[in-house]
């Protein structure tokens, strides 16, 4: 099915990736077969089923002072944060093609936010989460999935807080849409990776069947794996989990808190003193009383549906 050649391209790459993720990420070498039973199950929204349309306009000071509010609810410290990073500059609304946190690695206090401006609701669910990567910078390259957790935990409960402030469902269900395609994308690419790192991790090797497998579980083509496989393979960083997993884990773990009804003392609680004093609590608080691998359920098709009945509907 798949070429020797590029059978030993994948072979070589996967284990150089299993052996950084065993001294990088212990966490995802660990949990490894656990985390691979719960991604396999979430299942994967359908894109055709998504609609297009304008959300509300906001001005660069609406937007910020949108997110001030929140996080003032957080805590008011964290208010103080945000508006003293615009005012240094280390907020920039910019048309950079993606948005993201810039950060110096030997020091902590040197970082730039920077927002791909559109000029709507998309402009302050991006701030809430890149600011909550800047609020825990010191934990951001030990513990990246955790820290995707904190962030997408926050950018959830601001679409609640935006509920609340009477924004309509029109524009809620067109933010969940956003994060949609990155979720998809990600998920499926994963549902690929992992059992080759599980059979690199626990054989030693990747045998030729293992392609047979992911075209039979994954309901993918032939060419469509090969595709993929390439794309692996041509993948310049060793850690192959950059990018994918800690978004998707941030949002099944993110989705498992949000069934708890949180507070906004609980993200402060869990930004604080978990994400920066504790793994294993970090973990057993945001799982609770459910195992990596039950997670999954807390995951629906319906998170990213779009209420097409909505369509017409305008800003309350």
């Amino acid at each position: 099915m798949v070429e020797q050649e590029l059978h030993q391209k994948v072979d070589e790459k996967i284990g150089k990736a299993v052996q950084v993720i065993k001294e990088m990420d212990p966490f995802l070498f660990d949990c490894m077969e656990s985390i691979y039973d719960t991604l396999k199950n979430v299942p994967t929204p359908n894109l055709k089923e998504l609609a297009q349309g304008p959300l509300s306009y906001t001005t660069e000071e609406e937007t910020l002072l949108l997110v001030a509010e929140f996080l003032e609810k957080c805590d008011p410290s964290y208010k103080k944060r945000l508006l003293q990073d615009y005012k240094e500059g280390k907020i920039k609304f910019t048309d950079t093609k993606e948005s993201g946190l810039k950060s110096n690695r030997s020091d902590l206090n040197n970082y730039e936010i920077q927002i791909h401006k559109t000029n709507t609701l998309m402009d302050s669910t991006v701030l809430v989460h890149e600011m909550f990567h800047a609020l825990n910078l010191n934990n951001f390259y030990s513990r990246i999935p955790f820290t995707e957790t904190v962030s997408i935990i926050a950018e959830l409960m601001f679409q609640t807080f935006l509920e609340e402030k009477g924004y309509s469902d029109y524009d809620i269900n067109l933010l969940k849409q956003q994060r949609a395609f990155l979720h998809t994308n990600n998920l499926l690419y994963l549902k690929m990776l992992f059992p080759l790192l599980i059979e690199k991790k626990n054989q030693g090797t990747i045998s030729d069947n293992i392609y047979f497998e992911l075209k039979e579980k994954n309901h993918q083509s032939e060419k469509s794996i090969k595709k993929n496989l390439t794309k692996l393979v041509s993948k310049k960083e060793e850690n192959l989990d950059a990018d994918t997993y800690q978004y998707v884990i941030g949002y099944i773990l993110g989705q498992s808190i949000m069934h708890q009804n949180p507070s906004f003392q609980k993200l402060k609680m869990i930004n604080e003193q978990l994400l920066h004093n504790e793994v294993i609590a970090f973990q057993e608080t945001i799982t609770g009383k459910y195992e990596m691998d039950e997670l999954y359920q807390f995951v629906t098709k319906d998170d990213f549906s779009y209420k097409k009945e909505m369509v017409n509907q305008k800003r309350k």
